[in-house]
Order: structure tokens, then sequence, then C-alpha cells
């Protein structure tokens, strides 16, 4: 079996097999007991890196966990009773229907992000596939996957010629391997004694054809002399603005049997939009602005002025599908799209230590949050089906004067696991 192009549905569509889970009586679920995002952070602290943490920039560490079903909350009891179809949820002003219960992960995530060495950043990707019973490559083998499997890989638009190995990982019981884009010479002598052993295994390998780029590329001076950051390195893994498609397909030691989706491979995005002092479209400085007196430095988060007017889809823009409300609170059975982001709140947020804003989907809403003071743990993912990828979160840590904007389809979450309150300024539109 060979790796084949992805084929998914043309649109986005909500997926019929989501639950609706129905409260006892109509009351108000208890968010304190098994919250999702527990659920969640749990699944980023159990990724055991390659080397020591000390070798990985942990400010940007991009977390991908794919999963294939969610568990939603019902709109809030009424007399008829609750509606249970999202299409049909159009009570603005109740945001249970918003919320997430719980959800089913897919058996491989990805990680992407720069490893340090010797003070100079790289970027890296890590492939991870769970070595239990219950992934179709061990039901396919008889739960016999043996000490390493093969994945067939795609990164942007470099594909592999030959399979990659991933070895069996003992400390985390799973087969994984990191791929890094170090173009110094020797890294074995340059790693630490956990880093030398995944070498050894080939738990860590250099594929500089696959992992490009290096944290030089999006410099402060390089990108003023370039002016606008998404023309450059656009094949870089870790570009601040580009989205990172993955296409992925694993098989067993021996190449029988295959887990691609039935030779569709799995198709996953890194594409958070996330943004901020060292996320931006574009950076300068202007002179005299707006007829005042001494020099402005910018940077350029989101625009639809100028030549920025088409650029990545014009990413402030809204797609209405026929279950949106319109920004003036219509719905309509033929798609358009707005070209514009609409607001109707902004809110100032103080979030205590361990305050978590939970799992929840907007079906109509764009929102963004922007960090004014501390750091939290960002989620953002798609809760309608898209058709160029699968249904992931995706995980990073937000800092101060970074900002996120969510799209209306979207799952987000903001998570404080600091000791210390948080600032958010929030704002967004009609849901």
């Amino acid at each position: 079996m060979t790796a084949n192009q992805n084929e998914f549905q043309s649109a986005p569509y909500i997926d019929s097999n989501d639950d609706i889970f129905i409260s006892a009586e109509g009351g108000a679920p208890n968010y304190n007991v098994k919250n999702p995002v527990w659920k969640l952070a749990g699944l980023v602290q159990k990724v055991d890196m390659a080397a020591e943490r000390e070798f990985y920039l942990g400010d940007s560490l991009d977390y991908l966990f794919p999963f294939r079903h969610l568990v939603l909350y019902n709109e809030a009891g009424k007399e008829a009773g609750p509606v249970v179809e999202p299409r049909d949820q159009d009570n603005k002003n109740d945001f249970q229907k918003q919320n997430i219960k719980d959800f089913i992960i897919e058996h491989f995530y990805l990680v992407r992000g720069y490893a340090t060495v010797e003070g100079k950043a790289y970027p890296f990707l890590k492939v991870s596939y769970d070595a239990g019973t219950g992934t179709p490559l061990s039901e396919a083998t008889g739960h016999n996957l043996g000490k390493y499997l093969h994945v067939w890989l795609k990164v942007r638009d470099n594909q592999v010629a030959d399979l990659i190995k991933l070895p069996y990982n003992e400390a985390n019981d799973r087969y994984e391997v990191e791929l890094w884009g170090f173009t110094d010479g020797d890294l074995y002598s340059k790693l630490d004694t956990k880093g030398q052993k995944a070498m050894e295994r080939e738990g860590i390998i250099i594929r500089t054809d696959l992992i490009k780029g290096s944290a030089f590329d999006f410099t402060r001076e390089r990108v003023e002399s370039m002016k606008k950051t998404y023309v450059m390195s656009k094949e870089h893994t870790m570009h601040p603005i580009l989205p990172l498609p993955v296409e992925l397909a694993f098989t067993d030691v021996n190449e029988r049997h295959w887990d691609s989706l039935d030779g569709r491979n799995y198709r996953v995005v890194f594409n958070m939009l996330f943004r901020g002092w060292n996320n931006y479209i574009q950076g300068g400085v202007s002179a005299n602005p707006h007829g005042g007196v001494g020099h402005l430095e910018f940077r350029n988060l989101f625009s639809n002025y100028f030549t920025h007017t088409n650029h990545l889809g014009n990413e402030l823009k809204k797609d209405v599908y026929s279950w949106n409300f319109d920004a003036h609170g219509n719905r309509s059975e033929e798609y358009f799209t707005e070209k514009f982001m609409a607001v109707e709140y902004m809110d100032l947020h103080i979030l205590k230590s361990n305050c978590v804003i939970g799992i929840h989907r907007h079906r109509d809403n764009q929102e963004i949050f922007m960090m004014m003071k501390g750091s939290a743990m960002m989620v953002t993912g798609d809760w309608i089906k898209f058709p160029d990828r699968m249904r992931a979160f995706e995980v990073k840590n937000m800092r101060e004067g970074d900002l996120v904007l969510c799209k209306n389809g979207m799952l987000h979450s903001l998570v404080n696991l600091t000791d210390e309150d948080i600032q958010l300024f929030m704002f967004g539109g009609y849901d």
C-alpha cells in the first residue's frame, strides 16, 4: 500500500456523530467535576521530549492533538425541552449550549517548536503514536507491533522518499520520533544523556529536507529589512504566520498493514491565529506618525488595508454558513462572506490562579483574546469539520502582548496554570 492524496469533504460541515449531553432535569452542569480542560492539560504534561526539557524553548512548543468525537452540553432547559440540534440553537444568551463536556482523542499527536543547541535554536517536529491495543495498527497486527513502526510523512510541500522509523519509547509507551532541522555538524556529542540515547534508537533524527529554517529567519532586523513576515521563508517549519499542514500514514515494521484513513492519509494543520511581538504580518518604523513627532515602531497583526487586502485569504473576514447569524442577526440559506470582523462587546478579565475559561465552541462568533499581564495555556481547535484537515486541539503558551483570533466554528479555552493573576482583554461579536 502506498500513501495517497488526502480526500476530504469539499465544504465545512457539522459532525452528526458528536453527542449532545442532556443535563438532569434541565439543571446546570457541574463544571468542577471531570472538566475536559484538565484532561487536555494532562495530555500536554505526559508528552515526553526526546532530550531533557532544557534543550527546548518552552514558549515555542506547539501541541496538536487530533480528536475524533465531541460531547457537547445541550441548550439550557426549556418548558418544551432542550434544543439539541446545533443549527437550531439560536438563543444567543444561553452559553451552556457552547460548552464541551468531553472528547475522544486520536491515537497520534504532533509537537513542533525550537530545540536549542549551544545557544542556537533549530526547528523540530515530533510524531507520536499510541502503543496501546486500541489503535488500528495494533488490531491489524494482532496486537504485536514490535520494537518500531514506520510513518509516511509530508510536511508542507515536502514529502519523504522513504518511510521514517518510529521507535518504541518505553518512558511513555508510545512510538515516536523527533525530526530536527539541525544544520551545524555533530549533534550527538552536543546532547545530554537522554538525547544521546534517543539518537541511538533513532528517536531523534536530522531531517533538513522536511524540517526547514532557523530562528534567525525571523529576527527583528531581518524582518524589518524585508518588511513583511508572511512573504519570508515560506518553507519554515516554525513560520509565525503561515499554517503548517502535515500529512501522515502509519504502517507496521513489515509494511503489511496501514493506518491511513483507507489510503486518504491523516491531514492535520498547525493553524492557531497567534500574533504579537514575535508573530506579525509586517514590521517597521514610521516617521511623524499621522503628522506627529518622532518615530513610531509598528507591528501589523491583522489587516485588510493596502497590500494586505487579499493576503492569507483576509483573516478578519467571516464565512457565513446556513446555520450562522450574520452581523445583523439574520440567517440565510446561501453561503456568503462578510469582509470584516463585527464587535459587540469588549471585556477585561482577571483570571485567578487555576482559573479556567472552559473549552467551548462558537457557532457564530469571532473573538480575540489578548494577554495583557501574565502567561496562560491557550487552546484552539475546530468544532465543525473543515475540508483541509482533521479536527484537533492546538495548545500554545500565551505571554504578555500575545493575541489569538478565534474564528466562527472554532473551539477555544484559556487556562491559568500559574500562581499569579493574569489580565486578559477580550472582544468579539454576535453569538
